[in-house]
């Protein structure tokens, strides 16, 4: 910077220098001095031959001082040579060093895009880069050091830039670290610790592991991290919904035929044939791997019975409580699900609690709160379903 100004200040003395003595300045000699000066404060070589850097420094005020003091044109001339000629020197031994350090730097710098997963982010872009950076290295070992320093230099700003446009990218891991969670949310649901410990345990570890590598900017360990654990967490929900809708089934089967073996099974006949429908469903389904959709059309099955039956026996309660139930006597409580081929109905669903679907009204007007149009119910909404009367 402050050769800069001590430039600029000759410029502004050159015009006074050349009308006072009236001979030309060596502009061509003073402005290769400058480049060869500046070439070496490009590369930092005072850091490597902070003497001689200095020495020329002293050299380029001394040449600013003889024009200052109207000295002989030829003097100025060979002043600026001489400068000129240590500069080019320098450069010489600097050269070699600067590029090594500038290769230095850049491969730092790709090591740290990759860190935050810049590769795979930006795979072009970092392709680009690390062919800017092997050919900056085969500068290298060619000699052509002033190529390699600047290959190097170019690699250096793109693997920086590619750098911090990962970091920005950083939230992508903090969503999938999220989705995981969730995972597990719902695998635990279906009773994961009982079913697959050892791939919840591993699940949890890993997440705890991405978070860590999250907060830190270690997104290609984080991903890779959230990656095992999402591996993890998707195995235990899948097993633990198969062997639940398996156990499901059992339930279900075993309490349509305690119903169908009751003193009420003739007046319940209706609401068998129904129970009995949405069980061929739901061991379809297991059947054909969709074990989601089993669980809830086995539960299904037994709250067409829960309804009917106005009053779970004890094995009936344990069911309805284990699906969240809950019967205040008054209201026996259904979930809408999505059924082959649409989803529920409250017309469908007046049929099957009451063998009338022009009841759906009573359905209705007792979930006003969550219905707001009688034409459009959710599957996972819980209706209160009122007795029959």
């Amino acid at each position: 910077m402050k050769m800069r100004k001590l430039f600029g200040v000759l410029l502004l003395v050159m015009p006074l220098a050349f009308f006072a003595c009236g001979d030309p300045l060596p502009i061509n000699e003073i402005m290769a001095a400058r480049a060869a000066l500046d070439a070496n404060t490009e590369i930092k070589a005072g850091k490597y031959f902070p003497d001689e850097y200095a020495e020329i420094i002293s050299d380029f005020g001394s040449l600013h001082q003889m024009m200052m003091d109207g000295a002989k044109i030829d003097g100025i001339r060979s002043s600026a040579n001489a400068i000129t000629k240590k500069a080019d020197e320098l450069y010489a031994k600097s050269i070699p060093l600067a590029a090594e350090e500038s290769i230095e730097i850049a491969e730092e710098l790709m090591e740290l895009a990759v860190i935050v997963n810049a590769d795979e982010f930006f795979t072009d872009e970092f392709n680009m880069a690390e062919d800017v950076f092997r050919n900056a290295i085969e500068e290298y070992e060619k000699e052509a050091y002033a190529e390699a320093y600047a290959k190097a230099f170019d690699a250096q700003n793109q693997f920086e830039d590619l750098r911090n446009n990962s970091i920005a990218q950083k939230d992508t891991l903090k969503d999938a670290i999220t989705e995981v969670n969730r995972t597990l949310e719902i695998a635990a649901q279906y009773d994961s610790a009982k079913h697959a410990p050892d791939m919840v345990e591993l699940a949890t570890e890993n997440l705890e592991t991405a978070q860590s590598y999250y907060e830190n900017l270690e997104l290609k360990r984080g991903f890779a991290a959230v990656e095992a654990a999402r591996l993890n967490a998707d195995a235990a929900l899948a097993l633990s919904l198969q062997i639940t809708a398996g156990d499901e089934l059992v339930m279900s089967r075993e309490f349509i035929d305690k119903v169908k073996a009751s003193p009420k099974a003739r007046e319940l006949s209706d609401g068998i044939d129904a129970a009995e429908e949405f069980y061929e469903i739901a061991e379809s389904a297991l059947e054909e791997g969709h074990f989601a959709e089993s669980i809830d059309f086995s539960r299904e099955a037994r709250n067409i019975l829960f309804a009917a039956l106005g009053e779970p026996g004890d094995d009936g309660t344990a069911l309805a409580q284990r699906q969240g139930q809950i019967d205040d006597g008054e209201y026996a409580m259904y979930r809408v699900v999505r059924r082959r081929p649409k989803t529920d109905t409250l017309w469908g669903i007046a049929e099957r609690f009451y063998q009338n679907p022009r009841l759906w009204p009573r359905i209705y007007n007792s979930n006003r709160d969550i219905i707001k149009d009688p034409d459009l119910i959710f599957p996972g909404q819980m209706l209160k379903i009122p007795r029959k009367e």
